[in-house]
């Protein structure tokens, strides 16, 4: 179950990694699809959070794998929460340079 985990959490990554860095130029369907694809990636994450604290609870003799899991999956969650911020920004701008025209 662990070697899941962690294809899914390559997964999750490959996906942010295809929108990553964020281009502020494209236009606002775009941002917003870009920003729609990574709150379902933060969701994700945190589906795959829980699942990592249920393998902590069931496997202790996988601990190293664990350990990993966690890792990875703490660094994944907060690079796509910041991801998300910087779009909602650009979304805002966007919007807001729409409006004075």
């Amino acid at each position: 179950m662990s070697h899941g985990l962690l294809l899914w959490l390559e997964n999750i990554d490959r996906r942010r990694n295809e929108i990553i860095p964020i281009d502020h130029s494209q236009d606002t369907d775009t941002l917003q699809e870009h920003h729609k694809t990574l709150l379902l990636l933060d969701t994700q994450l945190k589906v795959a959070s829980l699942q990592d604290m249920s393998l902590q609870l069931l496997v202790h003799s996988e601990g190293k794998k664990v350990h990993v899991i966690g890792n990875r999956l703490k660094l994944l969650l907060k690079e796509v929460t910041r991801d998300i911020r910087e779009l909602q920004k650009a979304l805002d701008i966007s919007s807001s340079q729409q409006v004075s025209y």
